[in-house]
């Protein structure tokens, strides 16, 4: 009877260890979501801020017009290329996680699985490109995931569910690790050349601003002054902005990380998991905030 009892007890015990890891799943999966969202607008705007300062630069007299103007130099950046891809990859990876976590039915589990390993390829794909050298996924590891994923059942057992979760973060891990430092790589490189091309394009918005202050009325003055003050917010928010990128992504390869150990192993507690998703959500939405501000000094 008392061993009856206790297996009770250590199932039910373990169902909920299950359910509190779904959910912390669910919860990375929005963080990353929004991560990834916010990295590649920033990425966009970075590389459109070649284009802006060439625009300044021709009306300023400082250089010719040229089909060249209108081309961004990272257009033709291999690594730029890459990783903006990879970041694109990184959520939807994310997000096939959480719908995995969140199946509650034989059919979600199903078309959540299928897109688990479309966006497990995509990931490993872009890791290699991103570092040749990267760890790939075997076949083996997909099979067993496959394996894992089958045993759920129509039912949806959560411990099977939570089992064929831990597969995927496990194997995923080294892709994900390798393109936040990438990110991070990319980004050092660039990062000098985006303040300075946000510096160029206000120099030129202000020596234009002198030069054709006088026969400008009152209300033309106060739009083309809000204009040169938004580019000095972008200005002054870029370096930090892009600083609050790099530390976004070593957060995001901390998270998983943490996720994985607790997934494994029962001594990383729900509180060191949820600890870490949350300084992920932050750097997220003040992301999310920084892109805001960025985008008011667009040209």
């Amino acid at each position: 009877m008392k061993r009856i009892l206790l297996g009770i007890i250590t199932f039910l015990l373990s169902g909920c260890a299950s359910t509190d890891q779904l959910s912390s799943i669910r919860t990375f999966s929005t963080a990353v979501h929004d991560f990834s969202a916010s990295a590649n607008d920033a990425f966009t705007k970075l590389n459109s801020s070649f284009v802006d300062r060439n625009i300044a630069e021709v009306a300023n007299g400082d250089k010719p017009v040229a089909d060249s103007t209108f081309v961004g130099v990272l257009d033709d950046s291999k690594g730029f290329q890459e990783t903006t891809v990879a970041l694109q990859a990184l959520g939807t990876y994310a997000d096939a996680l959480g719908a995995l976590a969140g199946a509650n039915s034989g059919t979600d589990i199903d078309k959540a699985a299928t897109g688990l390993y479309g966006a497990l390829s995509a990931v490993d794909q872009d890791a290699g490109k991103v570092d040749p050298s990267a760890p790939k996924i075997s076949s083996q590891d997909l099979g067993i995931l496959a394996t894992l994923v089958k045993a759920i059942g129509d039912g949806v057992a959560r411990d099977k569910q939570a089992a064929a979760i831990r597969k995927a973060v496990e194997i995923a891990d080294p892709a994900v690790q390798t393109i936040c430092k990438g990110v991070g790589v990319e980004l050092s490189s660039v990062r000098p050349v985006y303040v300075s091309n946000l510096g160029i394009v206000y120099t030129s918005e202000f020596q234009a601003y002198q030069r054709e202050q006088k026969p400008l009325a009152y209300a033309e003055r106060i739009i083309r002054l809000q204009d040169l003050r938004n580019a000095t917010l972008a200005r002054r928010n870029a370096d930090a902005f892009l600083e609050k990128l790099t530390d976004s992504a070593q957060s995001l390869a901390a998270a998983h990380t943490k996720i994985k150990q607790s997934l494994a192993d029962s001594t990383i507690t729900l509180a060191d998991v949820t600890r870490a998703i949350g300084q992920l959500k932050s750097y997220a939405d003040e992301l999310k905030a920084f892109n805001a501000d960025l985008g008011k000094g667009t040209p």
